[in-house]
């Protein structure tokens, strides 16, 4: 396992030869790398009238992020469904997740996506399949899974519970199931934790493999 960095270490103190394992950092945290082919059929999808509405839409919204007490009592009270979707998302990509093609990131090989808010899957799944997570989904008020599969087999579940911004210029309040990366800081507090003009990933303990996991994207 790699060394965790010191505390309220940020990426901003990574040099140029820290630029590949950011791009493994991306896939981890819900920055799905796409292929050429794919971007311009994301492209395509994307209906400008919709995302307008969007914009208006989030302006109003309370953007204040979950407490971590509100989360921890969120799980303790559905964890059975937090338990469920870890084992759908994990099985789904150990045997059909996508295969990883991002350079640098040999430790991961496959990953898997399915989002209700916004609505897409990566690879595709079944509307059986979907219907199923939308039904866990809903229960625990997120808006979707990603996982991670290693070369270990080990996998890596972010379930996404709140987000502010858009894409790469947001954060996001999740629950998390695996290891802590090398990246991310181990913290008493998400509600207490510094945000800035750099990129900073943390994490609380919360027990038995799962965590609570703050994400700053500036």
């Amino acid at each position: 396992m790699i060394d965790h960095p010191a505390p309220f270490q940020n990426l901003g103190e990574a040099g140029a030869a820290d630029r590949k394992p950011a791009k493994e950092a991306r896939l981890r945290h819900g920055m799905v790398e796409m292929s050429g082919q794919d971007r311009p059929m994301m492209k395509r999808g994307f209906d400008i009238v919709w995302i307008l509405a969007l914009a208006a839409l989030l302006a109003g919204c309370d953007n204040t992020p979950p407490s971590d007490q509100q989360m921890i009592d969120l799980f303790k009270a559905q964890r059975s469904a937090f338990e469920e979707i870890r084992m759908r998302i994990c099985e789904k990509t150990r045997r059909d997740g996508l295969e990883a093609d991002i350079g640098s990131a040999q430790e991961i090989l496959r990953s898997q996506v399915v989002m209700m808010d916004p609505e897409w899957s990566r690879p595709m799944v079944s509307d059986a399949e979907r219907g199923r997570y939308y039904a866990l989904f809903e229960q625990i008020d997120a808006k979707g899974v990603q996982a991670v599969v290693d070369a270990n087999n080990q996998c890596e579940v972010s379930i996404e519970y709140w987000s502010v911004g858009w894409a790469g210029d947001a954060d996001y309040k999740k629950f998390v199931f695996g290891a802590p990366q090398h990246r991310e800081q181990i913290v008493d507090s998400l509600d207490d934790a510094q945000m800035g003009t750099e990129i900073v990933f943390y994490r609380r303990r919360l027990e038995a493999g799962w965590w609570l996991a703050l994400q700053h994207w500036p």
